[in-house]
């Protein structure tokens, strides 16, 4: 009998349809608005943050993910996007960050979205010919700069001849253009957005694995555990989110362009980024392998030591 009541008062809150806006949660999360986190707008936009009970408020200004990883731990956010590389480097610092959902993927089946760009009137048209020149990455020692740097040795080049500078990927454009440097790793939609003045020279992931996830999101362990329930439900929504912008590319195009302020015309003409519906150690554990052979981390970290693990729960969730 008792379960009876208790899942007739499950039925009922469902039929009573989305929480009121007296009875949401607030979350504050920062959120770059690029295409990698595109699960976090239409969360937002379609109201699957709101059927969850959640009034999240997204940051999104465009600081380096060490930022945002100081300003969870200052409080004044509950959650962000990293890579993996940034996690795991903080992890080995004994700071507890953990994802607790995908976001953006690479796999080599869709078309790139983290490119090496150089200007068209560039001699540089291969990973050899960027031997020793400096390179501008939106986050130095980040996943992007580890991916770059295989992705020069698959290629023919020398990864570690590479001279690496920290510009914010809307500033990438005007650095080339000023001679700042020779190439940028940029993603979309400022890759397409800077497609009139550049020229593409590789896809800065494919040296890492065929398959892994690009960004995740993630908060404190003590954060997590003492927010279980928030933390689900804002899981679920943006897997909810993924769903749908994976299916629904054209439609998404109007939701990134409102909160990027690229034009639809660039966000529909560019790469679109493939979204995790499942946090999967087997996907982050690729860009893990690699930044330890290249001595990003000090010795290697499994996938499982940066998961949240829900309160006595001995596995990922």
């Amino acid at each position: 009998m008792k379960r009876l009541l208790i899942l007739l008062a499950a039925v009922t809150m469902l039929l009573a349809g989305p929480a009121t806006a007296q009875t949401l949660i607030p979350v504050q999360v920062q959120g770059a608005p690029f295409d990698l986190n595109g699960p976090l707008f239409y969360a937002q936009d379609l109201g699957y943050f709101t059927k969850a009970g959640l009034d999240v408020h997204i940051q999104t200004s465009q600081v380096t993910v060490e930022g945002a990883a100081a300003a969870i731990l200052g409080g004044s956010i509950d959650i962000a996007s990293a890579n993996t590389a940034t996690i795991a480097q903080a992890h080995l610092r004994g700071i507890d960050f953990r994802f607790f959902a995908p976001s953006g993927l690479f796999t080599e089946s869709a078309e790139p979205t983290e490119l090496v760009l150089v200007p068209k009137t560039s001699p540089i048209h291969t990973a050899a010919e960027l031997n020793g020149k400096t390179v501008a990455v939106a986050g130095l020692k980040g996943m992007l700069q580890i991916a770059t740097v295989a992705w020069a040795d698959r290629h023919g080049g020398n990864g570690r001849s590479l001279q690496f500078v920290e510009v914010p990927f809307p500033q990438m454009d005007a650095a080339l253009a000023q001679h700042r440097v020779d190439a940028v790793v940029v993603t979309e939609p400022w890759a397409t957005a800077a497609h009139d003045d550049t020229r593409v020279i590789g896809s800065a992931e494919d040296g890492v694995a065929r398959q892994f996830m690009t960004l995740g999101w993630f908060s404190t362990g003590a954060w997590l555990n003492a927010h279980a329930d928030v933390a689900a439900r804002f899981a679920a929504a943006i897997r909810q989110g993924a769903i749908w912008g994976n299916a629904h590319h054209k439609e998404s195009a109007e939701i990134l362009s409102k909160y990027s302020k690229i034009p639809v015309s660039v966000v529909n003409g560019m790469g679109r980024s493939v979204y995790g519906l499942n946090l999967d150690p087997k996907m982050i554990q690729p860009p893990l392998d690699v930044a330890a052979k290249y001595g990003y981390l000090e010795h290697p970290v499994a996938a499982s030591e940066i998961m949240w693990t829900t309160p006595g729960n001995t596995s990922p969730r």
